[in-house]
């Protein structure tokens, strides 16, 4: 189970207007469940936004949070690693991409479905109906983990200016 306060310290440090409070509530109620191995990474990623929650108010961990990794602080920590991975925009509008991409914004009434077809990997091969979706993608996307993914994502839409040495 996981705590309002922490929610609600989730919401304040990765929310934005384009959603809710509720909409964090259910993606915290959902478990974060992975189809491969290296996933479990993302998981433990998450995780550890308990220790920094725990850290900054002063409680003990314990107190938290129990059980597995949720679905949002998985995304809550991807965020943050897509940020600082491209070093452009904030883990605010990573997270408000990947929420978009899966359309679980507009389609809130399908959120079980749309995060099933998600976690399952039943999204198309370019990501379409997954949290990074690349247009046009030559790689499928279901048959990598959700890290290379990300820096697939970030090569297409972030890439290196190849003169940046030479500036």
């Amino acid at each position: 189970m996981i705590g309002k306060d922490y929610i609600q310290w989730l919401y304040d440090n990765y929310g934005c207007l384009n959603y809710t409070i509720e909409l964090f509530e259910y993606l915290a109620s959902k478990n974060y469940i992975w189809q491969m191995t290296l996933d479990a990474n993302r998981a433990a990623a998450g995780l550890r936004l308990r220790d920094q929650f725990a850290y900054e108010t002063g409680v003990y961990r314990s107190d938290v949070a129990d059980g597995p990794c949720s679905v949002l602080e998985m995304l809550c920590a991807l965020a943050e690693d897509v940020y600082d991975n491209c070093g452009q925009h904030t883990p605010i509008f990573f997270l408000n991409a990947m929420l978009d991409n899966l359309g679980i914004v507009k389609n809130i009434n399908n959120a079980n479905y749309i995060l099933d077809r998600w976690l399952n990997r039943d999204y198309e091969a370019d990501g379409k109906g997954s949290i990074f979706y690349i247009p046009n993608c030559q790689v499928d996307l279901r048959r990598m983990d959700v890290w290379s993914q990300m820096k697939f994502y970030i090569s297409t839409y972030y890439p290196l200016d190849p003169n940046f040495l030479n500036n």
